[in-house]
Parts: C-alpha cells; structure tokens; sequence
C-alpha cells in the first residue's frame, strides 16, 4: 500500500492531477457524441490515456524507488494499448483498410493488454521491463527515475514505434488521397501522432521530461484534447456535416447561395457548369434575374420557372436566418434548380392532347346534333306517310304488304327514338338541356310510366307489378326528365326479365329523399360493369348477336339527367336472382340541389 501514498504533494502532482481531470472529462465529452467511423477505437485510446497518465502521475507523487519503478512499469500496458488502438481507429479512419474486424481487433487489444500487464505487475521479479540499474536522480529539483531498460522495455518500443510508423503512414496517404477539403483535417492529424512521438524519442535519448517523468504522455493529452474537439466537429466524421456538404457539392441540381442584396456568394459545381457551359450568358441573365426576384420580394410565392437552353428548372427557395440575432433580417438566401424539363415536355403534351380530345369531342358533338336534326325532318315525313298507308287512307293494303309495311314503321319509330337520345346526349353534354320545375305527385309520375309500358310488358311476356303506397310523396322536379329516366329503366328491367317474368317497382317518400326502386327477375348483372351499364354505345352484352338490341343510351342519358336533376341513379345485382335500380331525388329537388342527396346517399349506403 506504500506505492499509493502521496508521498509529496506539490505543485507537479497538482498539474499532473489536474491534467488527468481534464483529460477524464474530455473523455467523457467524448462518450457522449457518436463518432462515424472507428468510434469505439478513438474511445479505448481514451481510456488508455487516462490509465496511462494516471500511471505517470502516481510516478510523480511518490518517492520511493521501488513505488516509482512499479508504476514506470505499470505505464506499459496503457501505452501499448493506447498506440494500437489509435493506430486501429486512424485504419479504420482512413484511407488504409487493416484489422478492420471486431474478429481480430478486440482480441488483439485485449492480449495486449493483459500480456503488458503481467509483465509489468511481476517487473520486480524478473527486471525484464526495467532492469536492475535503474535508479533515482534530481532531475527538474525533484527525485526521478533515470531508467535502465530491459530486453521487453526496448521490445516494447520497438513495438509501439512500428504501430506509431504505420499510424503516420496513413496519416499522410490520408493527406495525399482525400479531397482538399478535408487535407487540413489529416494535416492535424500527422502532427497530433507525431508530436507525443518526438517527445518520447527526445526522452529515450537526451532525457527530456516533464516533471522529471517521461512526457509522452503529457503530450498525447493535449494532441488528442484537440484532436477529440477537431474530430467531433469535423465534416469528414459529422454524417449531417458530410451531408449537408456532399448535397451542396454532388447534387445534380444547380444551387446557389446569396446575399440579402441579391447578389450571387457562392455556388455548386451543377451551376458553375450552367455558367460555363454553351449556355453560360443565358443561365448568368437567368440567375441575375431570379435572386433579384427573391432580394425584391422575400422569395417566390408562385413556381417560377426558369430556363436554360433546352432545360426548364424550378426554383425552391429557403432562407437563410441570422443564428445569432433571430429577430434580424436574413443572412440571405439558398435557391435550388430542379430540373422539370421531362415533366414539362409531359404536361405540354398532356395540354395539347386534351386540347385535341376537346375539339373531337366538341366536332363530334356539332356532327350529332347536325345529323340528328337534318334526320328527323324527313324520318318525320316517312313515318307519317307509313302511318297513313297503315290506317288505310290509301286504300286497303294487299295482304302481302301488310308485314314490310308494319316492319318499316316499326323500324322508323326506333330509328326516331334513336336520334332523340342522341339529341338529348348532346343538350346534356353541352349543358343545354332544360330543366322545369313543379310540383308533382310521384305516385302519378311513376304510375303514368308503368301504364305507358304496360303493352311493352305484355308483348315481353313480362307482368309488371305497382306498389306506390297510399300516402302522397310530393316533391319539385322536372316531370318529362324525370318520367324519361323511369321510362328507360322499366322498359330494360322488362327486355332482360325472362319470359313469363315479373318486373316491380316501388315508390318510397323517406325523410329528406324519395327513392324509386325497379327491381327485375333477370340473370343478373356481373361484378365490375357499372361502367358498361352507364356507359354510352355500351351493354354488358356487346356482341353482334346479342340477344336485346338497342342503341347503348338509354342508362347514361338517365345517369346524365339524374345529375342534372341533383339526385342520382345506381343499382344492386345478384346473379341470377336479378338486379334492382335506385332512383333517388331530394323531395327539394332542383338541378342545383346536393346537400340533401348527401343524407340520402349515407343511409342508401
């Protein structure tokens, strides 16, 4: 226990002590921040360093011969452990790739370690460290050791040096190979491994010391305090930092930095080259022009463009704020320039597309309503002729007539019916269909149309079936529109029902809505066809020889109507069972009217 007594404690042991608490604390400092590359290295050659100018501060405050000489020796382990794992961090660091390998390097520090260790414990016993004629001198006013090394003092050294050699050999290819951003940064660092070198060279051969010990570890505390604070706050060991700068240098976006003024401070690579490049006056007028855009008016509110040759960049464009006084003005302004050219060319040619689809479709609209109206006049004359040779204003029709005449005015009333659809398709799209407003009855409505196609039903061997219910379900609509959209869905519930099948419709006055329900006996209608079903030219069957002819419509002039009308028309169809379309009005109903159909629209749901 007498080599742990202070035996003089005097202003030496005071500063060595508190370099130690220093170097404790910087340590500590260093604990806490996370460290890319090599982190859990640089943190061993911490501790090291602690161990080992712990060791040289117990050789200051002690004066005994044999107390000094055991904690000369117990200075070993740290150095050695210190001189590797710097070496280690400083592989894994830089440019050299060694033991690189939780495999190899933890067992290789600890085996270290432990074997300096027992060496220096049982140093008095063999003296293969520090040898016999190791004695005690005034060196500096104070008692020191002048040492007489040993076979494993001088293997020691050799050892450490050749870790150090290595150390600064990677240093300097460090220094050489990377990039003259970060030159200054392996600069430091040959100079941080150099420095406790030269002090222990200048140690072994003229006997220089610092409070009459060896200095090298004096040195390293203050290399590697630096060292620690230049690492920490290093780019090329803060991922954010080498972020931040590799977005600015490598991104394929110009970007550019500037003064409150307006003024061009600094730029990345991406927009030197636009300044350089064959378009170089046109990019240098079109950044002038945009940063005195953004000094003018505090940045871009609108997605400004700004092009370049053939290229079109958007800018976005973030301030930069005063860190130290916040409630000042902008330190300036960083615009990045991403390139939209691809997505201009797209939407340029989505534009004329559009463009070219609305000119068809207002050409195709004109060509119907055209052809519809220079149709009807003389369809009108044509069926108005067959129908007086029908009735016999002409005289008798001959037996043999009687069917093609029958056959052609039953085709001239599709053909008529045919181009008023195709009339009403384009009031509808044009938005000029008109729309009245009354108040109905809608039992009347609904029970005048079943009427209407009751012949209809017979000729289809379908019964069609009234529930109406028997209290009245007023509302304001348009009668003829609306009679038209429970015309074309009862006369298609009929032409799919099966022969002798049955067709109902119900009529119900809900709170805010009415709801008109058609309901067949068919095959059903398959999953997915909604668009089929209110399509237009379209049925769920589209083949040649399909069994229910018919223009395709009927369901997307009721869906168009039920829209104008502010209500809406959708169906429920189960295979085979049969299918049941909802017509539903707000009892307010008028071509404007939305809110209500929302309520009606939830509880449909």
């Amino acid at each position: 226990m007498e080599c742990f007594e202070i035996g003089r404690l005097d202003s030496a042991v005071i500063v060595s002590a508190s370099l130690l608490v220093v170097l404790a604390g910087v340590s500590a400092w260093t604990w806490k921040h996370r460290i890319v590359r090599g982190g859990a290295l640089y943190r061993i050659t911490h501790v090291g360093l602690v161990l080992w100018l712990a060791a040289a501060v117990m050789q200051i405050a002690v004066t005994p011969l044999d107390c000094k000489m055991f904690w000369m020796s117990m200075t070993a382990p740290s150095v050695t452990v210190t001189t590797v794992a710097w070496t280690l961090f400083l592989m894994e660091f830089g440019p050299i790739r060694g033991l690189d390998s939780d495999r190899w390097r933890n067992p290789l520090l600890i085996c270290l370690g432990a074997i300096m260790t027992i060496v220096a414990v049982t140093n008095s016993q063999h003296h293969a460290l520090l040898g016999d004629g190791t004695k005690l001198a005034m060196i500096d006013g104070r008692p020191s050791l002048i040492i007489e090394g040993g076979p494993w003092y001088w293997a020691l050294l050799s050892h450490n040096y050749a870790w150090v050699t290595v150390a600064a050999l990677i240093c300097v290819i460090g220094f050489l190979r990377t990039k003259a951003t970060f030159r200054p940064l392996f600069g430091a660092l040959i100079l941080m491994t150099m420095g406790p070198v030269i002090g222990n060279i200048a140690y072994n051969t003229i006997g220089f010391t610092t409070f009459g010990v060896d200095s090298t570890p004096f040195f390293f505390v203050f290399t590697l305090a630096a060292n620690g604070w230049l690492i920490l706050n290093s780019h090329a060991m803060s991922v954010d930092m080498v972020g931040e700068r590799y977005i600015f240098k490598e991104s394929p976006a110009p970007i550019l930095i500037a003064d409150p003024g307006g003024h061009l401070v600094s730029s990345n690579p991406e927009a030197q080259a636009a300044l350089t490049g064959p378009h170089g006056a046109q990019a240098q007028r079109a950044f002038a022009d945009l940063l005195a855009a953004i000094a003018r008016d505090g940045g871009i509110d609108a997605p400004a463009k700004v092009v370049i040759g053939d290229r079109v960049f958007r800018p976005q464009v973030l301030m930069i704020e005063d860190p130290v006084h916040h409630d000042r003005p902008s330190m300036g302004w960083t615009v990045t320039l991403f390139d939209v050219s691809r997505e201009e060319t797209i939407t340029q040619s989505l534009r004329e597309a559009k463009e070219r689809a609305e000119e068809a479709s207002r050409l195709q609209s004109e060509f119907l309503a055209l052809v519809s109206h220079e149709l009807r006049t003389p369809l009108t004359s044509i069926r108005g002729m067959l129908d007086m040779v029908h009735a016999g204003q002409f005289g008798d029709l001959p037996p043999a007539s009687a069917r093609p005449i029958a056959v052609a005015r039953r085709n001239t009333h599709r053909l008529a019916a045919l181009i008023d659809d195709l009339l009403d398709l384009q009031k509808l799209e044009s938005c000029k269909l008109e729309i009245s407003q009354e108040e109905v009855d809608l039992r009347e409505v609904v029970r005048t149309c079943v009427e209407d196609l009751e012949g209809f039903g017979v000729r289809n061997g379908v019964a069609l079936r009234l529930d109406c219910g028997s209290a009245p379900c007023i509302l304001r609509t348009d009668v003829e529109r609306l009679g038209q959209v429970i015309t074309n869905v009862c006369s298609n519930a009929i032409k799919f029902s099966p022969d002798d099948g049955e067709v109902e419709v119900a009529v119900a006055c809900l709170d805010d809505f009415v709801q008109i329900c058609v309901s067949d006996s068919g095959e059903g209608i398959p999953a997915g066809s909604e668009s089929k079903v209110f399509g237009r030219f379209s049925q769920i069957d589209g083949t040649t020889t399909r069994k229910h002819q018919g223009s395709g419509l009927g369901m997307n002039i009721a869906r168009l109507i039920m829209e104008q009308l502010g209500g809406r028309i959708y169906y429920e169809s189960e295979p085979n069972v049969g299918t049941t379309f909802f017509i539903e009005l707000p009892q307010s109903a008028t071509h404007e009217t939305d809110v209500p159909m929302q309520t009606a629209r939830t509880r449909a749901a």
